[in-house]
């Protein structure tokens, strides 16, 4: 497992929560890693940091899983490749 953080951590320490990271699962990395991905999503990957979003949601192999006005379906591509 990878543990992912830097800007949930600040963003805990703003809001006054502990500062526990997101940790994200083997599916999660795996899912942002996989190379069919359009080129559209991962050029934005930087800036949504996919990895760390999935690991707070706590999305895992087996949820169902809405994703309410998806947009382009970046992060709906994303939720199905992680959940299973």
């Amino acid at each position: 497992m990878v543990r992912a953080g830097d800007a949930h951590r600040s963003g805990a320490a703003r809001h006054g929560r502990s500062q526990q990271l997101a940790v994200v699962s083997k599916e999660i990395a795996a899912a942002v890693a996989d190379s069919t991905r359009p080129a559209t999503d991962t050029s934005r990957d930087a800036n949504r940091k996919p990895a760390e979003t999935l690991a707070f949601t706590g999305v895992k192999p087996g949820d169902r899983v809405a994703d309410y006005a998806g947009g382009n379906g970046y992060f709906t591509r994303l939720f199905f490749r992680c959940r299973g």
